[in-house]
């Protein structure tokens, strides 16, 4: 599969920059920096849904705490 990336200007000229400084060719470096963005990425949204599902089991006990104090 072939991909084509279109980069502003000053991307440009950064991706150039690391090519010299690195070594790397120019798509091993796009590559990385993808996988590297989809990974944070991914961490991100798991974040988010161990907050969630955190925040509904806080809010769970709460509400069994209360119904228990009521049965008091």
């Amino acid at each position: 599969m072939s991909i084509s990336v279109r980069l502003r200007p000053e991307a440009e000229a950064r991706l150039a920059n690391a090519v010299v400084n690195t070594g790397k060719p120019r798509n091993a470096i796009i590559n990385e920096a993808i996988v590297s963005y989809l990974k944070d990425y991914d961490d991100k949204t798991m974040e988010r849904e161990i907050a969630r599902q955190c925040r509904l089991a806080n809010e769970a006990d709460q509400r069994d705490d209360w119904q228990a104090f009521i049965a008091l």
